[in-house]
């Protein structure tokens, strides 16, 4: 038996034809095709019109739910999915940065004496001096350069 009664009722079926909707999907969401057991799922629907969709998981079902409905959100949304799948660009250069020279974090969290870094630091700290991004203070630390 899909459901409740009550949820049954709601969108004016009967027990024949949820079940029936169940067997039309295959058993499984209608979105993401994972298998679903009859009462685990949800029966979709359009939230202004009542109008049954299909029968959906809880969590694609709620997906929707979450964008409104509208697909033109649902597209936004993909795009941005694909768009960001290797993370934001800002970000990526910050960690391209920081795997290149492993001092630099140290160094955006404030100054540094040379005597407590790493080897792999060091070596990082010596380009960085060459390069210009980074000074030595008149105390001996090292600090980025304004």
């Amino acid at each position: 038996m899909i459901r409740s009664d009550s949820t049954l009722a709601r969108y004016r079926l009967t027990a024949e034809q949820a079940q029936l909707l169940y067997d039309l999907a295959g058993g499984a969401c209608e979105m993401c095709k994972r298998p679903l057991d009859p009462d685990s799922g949800a029966i979709d629907h359009c939230h202004a019109t009542d109008v049954v969709r299909g029968f959906l998981c809880i969590r694609c079902n709620a997906a929707l739910g979450s964008f409104d409905d509208d697909p033109s959100m649902l597209r936004k949304a993909a795009s941005y999915l694909e768009e960001r799948r290797a993370g934001h660009p800002v970000v990526r250069q910050y960690a391209k940065q920081a795997r290149e020279n492993p001092v630099m974090e140290r160094l955006r969290r404030g100054p540094v004496y040379y005597s407590i870094l790493t080897r792999a630091e060091r070596s990082g700290l010596r380009r960085l001096e060459k390069s210009g991004t980074v000074v030595r203070a008149d105390d001996g630390r090292y600090v980025l350069a304004a």
